[in-house]
C-alpha cells in the first residue's frame, strides 16, 4: 500500500491468508484479555453464526477496527498499533480448533494452518511481543492433540506476563470440549456427541473466516494512527502517547537485540517504576511526560504531538538514556511533591504544608515552573515558590476561573526565563514579577467580585480557605506557635441536610420565605456559611440547632468557646442569607491580604 492512508474492510479469511504478517512492536503492551472478554468473544461467535444460519442476519459480523503501520521495506509486514488483542484471541481460536482435529480430519487441520502460518517465508501470521512471542509459538502453537495440550499447558510454569495468553487457550479449548465452568446457555448450544460438535465446529470456523469482518485502518506513520485513533470509537485497551514514547526509546536503546543487555533492562525497568507509581497517584503519564518537556523550554504542546515533539528531540541510543534519566530525576521530584512528608522535606512545615494545598487544589498544570527551577534555585527560594504556587492557583484558577489554556502561556514565559543562558530567573520575586505583569492576572476589583458570592462546593478546597483565613486571623502561618490540626473538618454551619426543626427556626427568623430548599441550596456552600471544626466537635454537632451550635451541647462548648478563632467569631443570634453575606463579606478583606501575590 503506497499511499499514506487507507481504510478499507476486511474478512479475517482475507487477512489471514493473504500471506502478510502482522506484528506486535517488541515493546508494546502484553495480551491482556480476560475471560470475560474472550468468553464475550465465543458467545459473538455462536450466537451471530446461528442468527446467519437461521437468516435472521445475513450481514457480516463487525469485528472491529484494527490500526496497522506498513513496512518501509517489506510491503507485506505490518506493525499492529492496535487491535492485537483480537487478532490474537482469533488465531488462538484457530489454534484450538487445529489441535481438536488432529487425527480427526487432516484436511480441515491443513485449511487452519494457513491460517495460522504464512507460506514464503514460512512462521506464525502474528508476532508477538518480546514478552509474549517464546510463550506463543513454543506453547501455544505447538501441535499437539487438544487433550494432552491442555494438561501440558496447565501443568507449565508461564510468567505473569503470559498468563492471560494461556488462559486464552484453556479457556476457548474447554468450551469447545464442554468442560466450561458456566451456566451459560449459549455455551451449551455446543454438542457433545464427537459428529455434532464437528459439524458446528466447522460453521463456526467457516463463519469467523468468512462472515468476520475487521474494519482496517493502514498509516505509514504512527502519529496519524494515533490522531485518527483519539477520535474512533473501539473495544480494548486506549492507545496512548505513552506507549509510542516508550516503544520509540526502547527501540532506540535495544542495539543489540538482547533483552537482557543491561542498558535495556535499565531502560525498561525505569519507564515501568515511572508509569507504575504515576498510576497508583493517578496521574496521567501523558500529563506527565508534558510537565517534562514543558520545564525544558519547549512550547505549548498537544496531547497528540507529545511523541513527535521527543522523535525530534532523541535520534539515538545516547539521547534515549539520557533523556530517561533526566525523566527519572523529574519523576523522583514529582514524587516528593505529591508525598510532602517530613522524610520527604526535611521536616520543613511550611513547604510540607504548601505543597499538601497545593496538590488539593491543582491538577499540576504549574509543576512545569517548579521542575525547571528546582534545577538552579536555592532551597530558601523555593520554599517561597511553593507558597506562591499555591496562593496564585487559589487566586487565579479556583476563585476567578481563569482557563489552564491561559495560564499555560504564563508558564512557558517563566520556564523560559528560568532557562534562559544569558540572564535567568534565579528568585521567587522575580517570578512573582512575572505573575503581576501578566495580562490575566486577575486585580483586586476582580478577585473580590468573585468572593462576593463565593461557593466552594469541593470540601478540600473550602478547607484550605478557612485554614489560611484561620492562620491569618494570629501572627500567620510562619510565626504560628502551633499548626492547625490535620485533622480538622468541615463545618456547614446551616447543615447539609435541614431538619424540621431547621426549617422552622428559619421560617422564624424569615418571615414570608416561600422556598426553603432553595435558600437553603444557594447558601449551603457559601464561604460564609463555612467554618472549622474537630471531628469530635463536628460529630457531636451534626445538625444541631443553631443556638445549640453557637451555646454548646453534648460535651462540646459551643462555637463561641471553640479553639479556632474563625469558629470563635460566630456570635450571631440568628443564622439566614444575612449573616452569611456579613461573614462572607469579612472574609473579602482578610482574602485580598492573604491571597496578594
Amino acid at each position: 500500500m503506497k499511499s499514506k492512508f487507507n481504510f478499507y474492510s476486511q474478512t479475517i479469511d482475507v487477512l489471514f491468508k493473504d500471506n502478510d504478517l502482522y506484528k506486535v512492536p517488541k515493546f508494546q503492551r502484553d495480551y491482556s484479555w480476560e475471560k470475560e472478554q474472550v468468553d464475550e468473544f465465543i458467545l459473538d461467535l455462536i450466537i451471530s453464526q446461528e442468527k446467519y444460519e437461521q437468516k435472521k442476519d445475513l450481514t457480516n459480523y463487525y469485528f472491529g477496527s484494527i490500526f496497522l503501520i506498513t513496512d518501509d521495506e517489506d510491503p507485506s509486514i505490518y506493525k499492529i498499533i492496535d487491535g492485537q488483542q483480537r487478532l490474537t484471541t482469533g488465531l488462538v481460536f484457530y489454534v484450538v480448533l487445529r489441535d481438536y482435529f488432529i487425527d480427526k480430519d487432516n484436511d480441515l487441520v491443513e485449511l487452519l494452518e494457513e491460517y495460522i502460518y504464512r507460506k514464503d517465508p514460512f512462521g506464525p501470521s502474528i508476532e508477538l511481543n518480546r514478552n509474549n512471542n517464546d510463550y506463543f509459538k513454543n506453547s501455544i502453537l505447538k501441535k499437539i492433540n487438544i487433550d494432552k495440550k491442555i494438561i501440558d499447558i496447565e501443568k507449565e510454569k508461564s510468567t505473569s506476563k503470559n498468563r492471560e495468553l494461556k488462559n486464552c487457550y484453556l479457556n476457548i479449548a474447554k468450551i469447545i470440549l464442554n468442560k466450561y465452568d458456566t451456566k451459560n446457555v449459549v455455551f451449551s448450544k455446543i454438542p457433545v456427541d464427537h459428529s455434532d460438535k464437528t459439524k458446528m465446529l466447522k460453521k463456526l470456523s467457516n463463519y469467523f473466516s468468512m462472515r468476520f469482518e475487521l474494519l482496517v485502518y493502514s498509516f505509514t506513520k504512527i502519529t496519524q494512527a494515533y490522531r485518527l485513533f483519539e477520535s474512533i470509537n473501539h473495544k480494548g485497551l486506549p492507545l496512548a502517547q505513552n506507549d509510542l514514547v516508550k516503544n520509540y526509546l526502547l527501540e532506540k536503546i535495544d542495539e543489540t537485540g538482547d533483552e537482557h543487555d543491561k542498558d535495556l533492562v535499565w531502560a525498561d525497568n525505569t519507564w515501568s517504576n515511572i508509569t507504575n507509581s504515576l498510576t497508583e497517584r493517578k496521574i496521567k503519564e501523558d500529563s506527565f511526560l508534558k510537565w517534562h518537556l514543558l520545564s525544558t523550554g519547549e512550547k505549548e504542546i498537544a496531547n497528540d504531538d507529545i511523541y513527535d515533539v521527543i522523535v525530534e528531540k532523541i535520534r539515538d541510543k545516547k539521547n534515549s538514556m539520557d533523556f530517561l534519566s533526566k525523566l527519572k530525576e523529574d519523576y523522583d521530584y514529582v514524587e516528593r511533591i505529591y508525598e510532602p512528608t517530613s522524610i520527604n522535606w526535611c521536616n520543613d512545615y511550611r513547604t510540607m504544608l504548601n505543597l499538601k494545598w497545593y496538590n488539593t487544589l491543582s491538577d499540576g498544570g504549574l509543576i512545569p515552573i517548579l521542575l525547571a527551577a528546582r534545577v538552579t534555585f536555592s532551597t530558601k527560594e523555593m520554599s517561597s515558590l511553593y507558597e506562591l504556587v499555591t496562593k496564585f492557583h487559589f487566586r487565579v484558577k479556583t476563585i476567578c476561573k481563569v482557563s489552564y489554556t491561559s495560564i499555560l502561556e504564563l508558564v512557558i514565559q517563566i520556564v523560559g526565563g528560568i532557562n534562559d543562558k544569558q540572564k535567568p530567573i534565579t528568585t521567587t520575586d522575580e517570578i512573582r514579577q512575572k505573575m503581576l505583569e501578566w495580562s490575566g492576572y486577575p486585580n483586586d476589583n476582580q478577585f473580590k467580585a468573585n468572593l462576593e458570592n463565593l461557593t466552594l462546593k469541593i470540601s478540600n478546597h473550602a478547607k484550605y480557605a478557612l485554614i489560611m483565613i484561620e492562620y491569618a486571623n494570629g501572627p500567620g502561618l510562619e510565626k504560628a506557635s502551633k499548626l492547625i490540626r490535620d485533622d480538622i473538618q468541615l463545618e456547614h454551619i446551616m447543615p447539609k441536610s435541614l431538619s424540621e426543626d431547621w426549617k422552622k427556626e428559619i421560617n422564624k427568623w424569615k418571615p414570608g420565605i416561600t422556598d426553603i430548599d432553595s435558600f437553603h441550596r444557594e447558601n449551603l456552600h457559601k464561604i460564609g456559611n463555612l467554618t472549622l471544626l474537630s471531628p469530635s466537635s463536628n460529630n457531636t454537632m451534626k445538625n444541631s440547632l443553631f443556638s445549640k451550635k453557637k451555646n454548646g451541647d453534648g460535651g462540646y462548648g459551643g462555637y463561641l468557646h471553640d479553639d479556632n478563632i474563625i469558629t470563635k467569631e460566630i456570635k450571631d443570634d440568628k443564622w439566614t442569607d444575612v449573616e452569611i453575606a456579613k461573614r462572607q463579606k469579612q472574609f473579602e478583606e482578610k482574602a485580598l491580604e492573604i491571597w496578594k501575590i
